[in-house]
């Protein structure tokens, strides 16, 4: 089929291009006689015309709609007529499935060799039908393989194993400040990977989170308070997820029995206090295993039978420079001396000295 026919809206002479929808010639002729004002610069400088006749083409395929219904009916008296028209729904889901597995609407129109506004208004809903060609094109797009072990450091993969193991380490211990830092992330980054904030994760963020996971995986961190919240969102430790399916979304962790499962049951509630000697039961405190006075003082969670103390690193650092100035002061030294010696505040090694002296009283 050709193309509709550009006319100069004044002789109707077929032209390629125009001025006010004029041809040189008339544009030439109007501009001497000083009239271009009757021919308005907001009007469409190219009026469609039929192919077969001289009507406005407004029915299709550069026709207008007698030539067009004429057309149709000869082609369907040949068996020659297909609707290429479907409904644009199973494209529309086909396209979701694959923006879920990671794919970009970018991605998908280069995948498909159409262009980009096409798969835009398929997806935003603002076509009623879709050719069968670009269904077919649409439909023969798959997501490429989820392995981020192999792809491209800015390929997109699924986050579901990514913030398992963040939530893994965090529910050993491991904060969230801690995590960023070792990835090299702001924190904020670090609490959108942890919650799966966003629907896809770049493949080289993945293998550093994996390298991460595999380093931490069996140490112990050092905050109390990421474990307890860890406990009560529920989030699996790293030897109840199988590696083989830590990336697979419809896999689960393995809590072992339901009865001693704390983020099923709180079955440690009404139990006696893992302290020897404590008549107290476990209460609203009780992720530790402890009653409430035990579990205020701090105690780290319970390995085994014996229940450690958790230390405050800055606690423990205070402790040491107690220690020091104490020793320090038994030799003489003043405090401007010690201060300058260990590298702190001649107020701190006085607030010190009094702290040490108030024990000794």
């Amino acid at each position: 089929m050709t193309r509709p026919v550009t006319r100069c809206a004044d002789c109707r002479t077929p032209v390629t291009s125009s001025s006010r929808g004029l041809c040189h010639r008339c544009y030439q002729r109007h501009y001497k006689r000083g009239d271009l004002h009757k021919f308005s610069k907001s009007a469409p400088a190219a009026t469609p015309t039929c192919t077969r006749c001289e009507r406005q083409a407004d029915a299709g395929r550069g026709l207008c709609k007698r030539c067009y219904v004429a057309h149709r009916d000869r082609q369907i008296g040949y068996g020659r007529w297909a609707v290429d028209r479907i409904d644009p729904t199973p494209t529309v889901d086909h396209i979701q499935s694959l923006v879920d597995k990671g794919m970009s609407l970018a991605s998908i129109s280069i995948a498909a060799g159409l262009a980009p506004a096409t798969v835009g208004k398929i997806v935003r809903g603002d076509v009623s039908w879709v050719a069968g060609e670009t269904a077919e094109r649409i439909a023969a797009v798959t997501a490429p393989a989820q392995d981020w072990r192999t792809l491209p450091d800015r390929a997109l993969v699924c986050p579901v194993g990514t913030a398992r193991r963040l939530q893994a380490l965090s529910a050993l211990g491991w904060p969230q400040t801690v995590l960023a830092e070792e990835l090299g992330v702001a924190q904020q980054a670090a609490a959108r990977l942890i919650g799966a904030a966003r629907p896809t994760v770049q493949a080289g963020t993945a293998r550093a989170v994996a390298a991460l996971f595999d380093r931490l995986s069996m140490t112990p961190g050092p905050s109390h308070s990421a474990l307890l919240r860890a406990e009560r969102k529920g989030w699996a430790r790293p030897l109840e997820w199988d590696e083989n399916t830590i990336d697979d979304p419809d896999s689960s962790p393995d809590f072992g029995t339901a009865a001693f499962n704390p983020r099923r049951t709180a079955w440690w509630r009404g139990q006696p206090c893992r302290i020897d000697g404590c008549p107290e039961l476990c209460g609203g405190g009780g992720f530790d295993r402890l009653c409430r006075r035990h579990h205020s003082q701090g105690l780290a969670r319970s390995t085994g039978d014996v229940v450690e103390p958790r230390v405050n690193a800055a606690t423990a650092r205070a402790a040491e420079r107690r220690e020091t100035v104490t020793a320090l002061s038994k030799q003489g030294l003043s405090a401007a001396e010690i201060a300058e010696r260990i590298g702190v505040d001649a107020r701190t090694v006085v607030r010190d000295r009094n702290a040490d002296r108030g024990r000794v009283a």
